[in-house]
C-alpha cells in the first residue's frame, strides 16, 4: 500500500512512541534509519521505549543510551526485561503452525510450551525427563510410551508437565493406544506426513506470536507491566 508507520503517524497527526529491541549499538543503528523516516513525514516522535532488556544490564543499558541520544528531542524510556517464556510456543501455535488440530481435552491450548522431548528414549527415561510444562513428540509405533503417558495424565505430580503429543509417522496406531488415548483425554496432535525429528525442527525454527488467546503470556505480560514500564511518565508525555 505504500504506507510506512511514519505516514500512518503523519496521516493521523499522531505523536509516536516508539518500540525498539535492547542492546546498544543495535538500538542506536537501527533507530538512525527509522529516525529518518519520520523526521522526512515530520511526525513528533516523543520517546523511544526500549523493550527486551537483559535484567542483569538493564539499567546500565539504559544509561549508556540516554547519554549517546541525550541530544535528540525524545526521551528514552524502559521496556521490558527479556522474558524468553514469552517467546516458547503455546499448543494452539503448534496446531496452527503444523496445520493440524488438537484431540482430546481443550484445556491445554493456552498453556505455554517450556520443553520439548523427543521421545526416542526409553519410556522410563522420558517420564524421568518431564519438567515444567512439556510436549512430547512420539512415532505412532510406541505403544508403550503412548498408553504410560496417556495414564500419567491424570496423576497430579505429572499432569502439570505434560501439555500434549504430537504423533509421527505414517503407521496407524494399535486399536488398543488409539482407544486408551481417546478415553484418557490428553491433548495431541497426529501427523501421518512428517517425521519426529523434522517436527522437532519446524517447531524449533518457528517465533511464537503472542495473539488474543494467548491467556497465560498476556496475564504474565501484564503482571510485568506493572513492575516495568512507567505509565505515569508515558500518559504525562502523550496526555
Amino acid at each position: 500500500m505504500g504506507l510506512s508507520n511514519a505516514r500512518i503517524a503523519r496521516l493521523l497527526n499522531a505523536p509516536v512512541l516508539l518500540v525498539t529491541d535492547g542492546g546498544l549499538g543495535n538500538v542506536v543503528d537501527r533507530l538512525a534509519m527509522i529516525q529518518a523516516l519520520f523526521e522526512k513525514e515530520m511526525v513528533d516522535m516523543r520517546a523511544i521505549l526500549v523493550n527486551r532488556l537483559i535484567p542483569g544490564k538493564r539499567e546500565k543499558s539504559l544509561d549508556y543510551l540516554r547519554r549517546a541520544l541525550a541530544n535528540e528531542p525524545f526521551q528514552v524510556m524502559a521496556g521490558f526485561d527479556y522474558q524468553p517464556i514469552l517467546a516458547n510456543p503455546t499448543l494452539r501455535r503448534i496446531s496452527t503452525l503444523l496445520g493440524l488440530p488438537v484431540h482430546g481435552s481443550k484445556k491445554e491450548l493456552q498453556k505455554i510450551i517450556h520443553v520439548i522431548l523427543v521421545g526416542a528414549a526409553s519410556t522410563q527415561r522420558i517420564t524421568e525427563l518431564l519438567q515444567g510444562t512439556s510436549l512430547i513428540l512420539a512415532t505412532s509405533s510406541r505403544d508403550e510410551l503412548l498408553v504410560t503417558l496417556a495414564h500419567l495424565y491424570h496423576m497430579p505430580e505429572y499432569s502439570s508437565h505434560i501439555v500434549g503429543l504430537v504423533i509421527s509417522g505414517a503407521t496407524p496406531m494399535a486399536p488398543i493406544t488409539q482407544q486408551i488415548l481417546d478415553k484418557s483425554r490428553i491433548p495431541y496432535i497426529r501427523d501421518e506426513q512428517r517425521t519426529s525429528a523434522e517436527l522437532y525442527q519446524i517447531i524449533g525454527k518457528d517465533v511464537s506470536k503472542i495473539i488474543a488467546e494467548d491467556t497465560e503470556k498476556l496475564d504474565l505480560i501484564r503482571s510485568l507491566a506493572d513492575k516495568s514500564l512507567d505509565f505515569e511518565a508515558i500518559y504525562e508525555l502523550f496526555s
